[in-house]
C-alpha cells in the first residue's frame, strides 16, 4: 500500500486507494455547506470542517451583534419598540423631530417653520468651521 499526503495539506498520510475516503469523509480541512445569516442578510460563514465550530460562533455574534436585521430595543425613554438595526437611527429621529429639534447634517439653505404659539427658539451650530 502506498502512502500519500493529503492534498488539502491536514498533515494526514493516507493509503493512496483510500485517499477518497479520506478527503470527503475524514479530512478535517474537507469543506463543509456554507453557514448562512438566519436573519437574512445575506452574510455567509464557511471554510473547512476543521473551523465548523468558529463558523457557528461567527454567524451567532454576527446575529447578535453586528447584522443589520437583528432586532434591537428603542433606548429613548418610554419607547419599548423593537427594530431593526439598520431602522435606528431613522425611529430615533423621529423621537429627536417629536421634541421640536430639527437636525440638518448636511451644509446649505434649509428652511424652518416655527409652529405657532412658540415665542423662543435655540439655535445650535456646530462644525461652521469659524477658523
Amino acid at each position: 500500500r502506498r502512502l500519500v499526503p493529503c492534498s488539502r495539506r491536514c498533515g494526514e498520510w493516507v493509503a493512496f486507494s483510500d485517499l477518497d475516503v479520506h478527503l470527503r469523509d475524514l479530512c478535517v480541512k474537507r469543506p463543509f455547506p456554507e453557514l448562512y445569516c438566519r436573519l437574512g442578510c445575506g452574510e455567509t460563514f464557511s471554510g473547512g470542517a476543521h473551523r465548523m465550530l468558529q463558523c457557528e460562533e461567527e454567524r451567532l455574534e454576527h446575529e447578535n451583534e453586528m447584522c443589520p436585521l437583528r432586532l434591537c430595543r428603542c433606548s429613548w425613554k418610554g419607547c419599548v419598540a423593537l427594530v431593526r438595526a439598520k431602522d435606528r437611527d431613522k425611529h430615533r429621529q423621529k423621537h429627536i423631530k417629536s421634541t421640536g429639534i430639527s437636525v440638518y447634517p448636511q451644509p446649505g439653505v434649509y428652511i424652518y417653520t416655527v409652529p405657532e404659539k412658540v415665542f423662543q427658539l435655540k439655535v445650535q451650530i456646530w462644525g461652521g468651521g469659524g477658523g
